[in-house]
């Protein structure tokens, strides 16, 4: 799943510092996609579409291997 999310993410916003992680709550997959400030955006879309679209493929994906999935889109921290 990780796989996936990085590849989509760098296709759409053409970052290549993007992190994904992986934490488990309640039991559900909570996978963190983490980019610099500036492709945020794009990442997120017009009314939120793009990342929509993210989650759905994430769920289509994790229904397969029986799980439930969330997705999250941070900004990386400044250093």
């Amino acid at each position: 799943m990780e796989q996936l999310l990085t590849f989509l993410a760098q296709e759409i916003t053409g970052a290549s510092s993007i992190n994904v992680t992986k934490e488990e709550r309640d039991g559900m997959f909570i996978y963190t996609i983490t980019l610099p400030k500036e492709f945020v955006g794009q990442l997120i879309g017009k009314d939120g579409r793009v990342v929509s679209s993210i989650r759905t493929l994430a769920a289509v994906r994790a229904a397969k291997e029986n799980m439930r999935v969330g997705i999250e889109v941070k900004e990386e921290e400044a250093s």
